[in-house]
């Protein structure tokens, strides 16, 4: 008889460097962790440009460890209480294929982000870029400062928001939004665009792709359909400053190149979200 155990569950990965915009989050990839009842990985990539293959996680305190960045992260979270399971990886790298490379075997990888003064825009250097474009996991970006703006669901918590394109948004990113919509306790909030002539079409078919999930296995998610006029990317961006969390689907086009569709929904989102933004690619494992 195979008595092997099984595997243990992937852990949440989020990427922090020495910039304030990695406490965010930080926080964000703890509580995901937390909620999920697996392990936190923080990684702290070194850019010395060795090749990826011989890339090793340094545990910190090992002779020799000289990442202050992975120190200073272990001082915050030493004064927190109800952490999940903390470890530590340093590899040397090229930070974008490091980071994508462990997404292979991550629930989620995190990323911070920067803003510029008092601009809206999200300035993504290549790193964010690649990972969202190319990771094989859902990978969350997370604005950095505190957040005013606010409308809670009746149960008090900000609500997750789904942009649902009801032909193109892939199968992984609904259950994403149902995964944390549910473990949160939130409801969850599906967004869809179309025309005044043919908004009736589009309730229609957003209905359908939601059947599977709510009547089913997500049959305790509390699902608030909305279909709007207007640019969908525009759309999930102002309603971001009152949600907890925004998901998008990556478009095709990204499957396996890290340039930006012009067009593109994730795109708009991403660069102007006031809450973190989960891009979720098409037949992630722990989804779909």
């Amino acid at each position: 008889m195979d008595h092997a155990k099984p595997a243990p569950p992937r852990p949440v990965v989020v990427a922090v460097d020495s910039a304030p915009h990695s406490i965010p989050a930080l926080d964000w990839a703890a509580a995901t962790a937390q909620r999920r009842g697996t392990d936190l990985l923080v990684v702290h990539v070194r850019p010395d440009y060795a090749p990826l293959n011989t890339l090793r996680p340094l545990p910190v305190g090992a002779p020799g460890h000289q990442d202050t960045v992975l120190a200073e992260v272990q001082d915050i979270l030493r004064e927190r209480e109800g952490l999940p399971h903390v470890r530590y990886a340093s590899p040397a790298g090229a930070v974008a294929r490091t980071l994508v490379a462990l997404g292979e075997h991550a629930q989620v990888l995190v990323l911070g982000s920067r803003r510029r003064g008092g601009l809206a825009s999200l300035l993504l250097g290549s790193t964010s870029l690649a990972c969202v474009a190319e990771a094989a996991c859902p990978v969350v970006v997370v604005p950095p400062g505190p957040r005013t703006a606010r409308r809670p669901d009746r149960n008090g918590q900000e609500r997750v928001v789904l942009g649902l394109h009801p032909a193109l948004t892939p199968h992984a990113a609904i259950e994403f939004a149902f995964l944390e919509a549910r473990g949160r306790g939130t409801a969850l909030e599906v967004v869809s665009v179309s025309t005044s002539r043919r908004a009736a079409a589009a309730e229609e078919a957003q209905g359908h792709r939601l059947d599977a999930f709510s009547r089913n296995d997500y049959r305790d998610v509390d699902v608030e359909p909305v279909v709007v006029a207007g640019a969908a990317g525009t759309r999930l961006a102002t309603g971001s400053n009152a949600a907890g969390l925004v998901v998008v689907g990556r478009p095709r086009r990204w499957f396996r190149t890290a340039a930006w569709p012009s067009n593109s929904v994730a795109k708009a989102v991403v660069m102007k979200a006031g809450c973190p933004v989960a891009v979720v690619p098409r037949g992630d494992g722990a989804s779909s």
